[in-house]
């Protein structure tokens, strides 16, 4: 399954400048004194694919296609945290203070797949990396697992954590805005609603961290009953910053609705640590276990639109959201099993690219319920 690995960012830009373009009035003036919220819901993650099963010609000379092993579909649960209104600073109608946030993530999901031959086609897995140091592989026990009529029955468990935490100032504009009614056909100076209208912006320092794990095992059904395991450690760190804003606008029954979204740009950090082991190899029954250690680095956007349906309920705020986040860089695993020179039938001989780590992304999205209570 694929999906698009990047973002328009003129999609916020047009959910902003559309939400802004409503009456400006509220319903409720931000609160200076410091506030405590908690929040969690149900989450779901798309990220890229594994493809570490290769359909090969009939005589394994060269890879025609990969199978996917897991889709990058995940459920799961993310909890939010924030503590807000620090430090406030009054300066007419502008309010500054300082804010802490922070969230955490956790999706797994477990896959089944099968790669079995036909008339035309056959599947083997390969090595992270050539035997032979020079990159060419002269040995039948250096070209992978499979072949021979396989019939692979896969099963994946994977799993994702993301976390991070913020620190950020927000400024807020308090302003009052009068209607005023006819009398007698004149304008008169006669407010008869005075409400106060909040813009919020925001500007802060995050970090991130996106942490992979996954384990593939594969028994071969065929005439060689091979197993194949391959475990994956691929982690992701983002230092960086943001801006974002936020805007209320009332409802009927004392309900309101904020909009908030924020763009920001991160230094992402990638590691990458895979352990293959395979019991039989092409053409060889003599064992195969290798690991490799990789990195990468890159920068990245993220970018991230939050609604809220909330009420005053005395003491404590309640509401429901809903949110969605993009990043750009997520670090994507491309297996070695690219023949750049050719081969003869059931060796892959020549050059092999080696498995090297390539630009992926992530798209989230959660809905859940949030609660908020003054501090003092």
């Amino acid at each position: 399954m694929q999906y698009p690995h990047r973002c328009h960012p003129a999609a916020l830009l047009a959910l902003t400048v559309g939400f802004l373009a409503l009456p400006s009035s509220m319903a409720a003036a931000q609160e200076s004194r410091p506030a405590l919220q908690f929040g969690i819901g149900a989450s779901g993650l798309h990220l890229d694919d594994i493809e570490f099963a290769a359909i090969t010609d009939f005589f394994v000379t060269e890879v025609q296609d990969h199978q996917s092993n897991h889709d990058g579909d995940f459920n799961g649960y993310k909890v939010t945290g924030e503590l807000s209104g620090l430090l406030p600073h009054r300066r007419g109608e502008w309010l500054a203070a300082l804010a802490v946030r922070g969230f955490y993530a956790r999706y797994e999901d477990e896959q089944q797949s099968r790669c079995v031959f036909t008339a035309d086609t056959d599947c083997a897995f390969f090595p992270l990396f050539d035997p032979d140091p020079t990159g060419t592989i002269t040995s039948p026990g250096g070209s992978g697992s499979g072949g021979f009529f396989s019939d692979w029955r896969t099963t994946v468990d994977r799993e994702a954590v993301h976390w991070g935490a913020a620190v950020e100032m927000n400024l807020s504009r308090n302003a009052t805005a009068a209607s005023f009614k006819d009398t007698g056909g004149s304008l008169k100076d006669a407010p008869v609603a005075v409400e106060p209208v909040l813009f919020q912006w925001r500007a802060g320092l995050a970090v991130r961290r996106l942490d992979q794990k996954s384990s593939l095992i594969s028994v071969d059904f065929g005439p060689t009953q091979d197993p194949v395991t391959l475990d994956d450690d691929l982690d992701a760190a983002y230092y960086g910053g943001y801006v974002g804003f936020s805007t209320w606008k009332p409802l009927a029954g004392g309900f309101r609705v904020k909009l908030s979204g924020e763009t920001g740009l991160y230094y992402a950090d990638a590691d990458y640590n895979g352990a293959y082991t395979a019991s039989a190899s092409l053409g060889d029954d003599s064992p195969i276990a290798q690991s490799v250690t990789l990195s990468d680095s890159a920068p990245a956007f993220i970018g991230l639109l939050n609604l809220v349906l909330e009420r005053d309920f005395g003491p404590a705020t309640l509401g429901l959201f809903g949110e969605a986040e993009w990043i750009s860089y997520v670090p994507k695993v491309l297996y070695n099993d690219t023949d750049l020179n050719g081969g003869v039938p059931f060796d892959v001989v020549g050059f092999q690219n080696g498995t090297v780590l390539g630009d992926g992304s992530a798209l989230s999205y959660t809905v859940g319920a949030r609660i908020s209570v003054p501090l003092r």
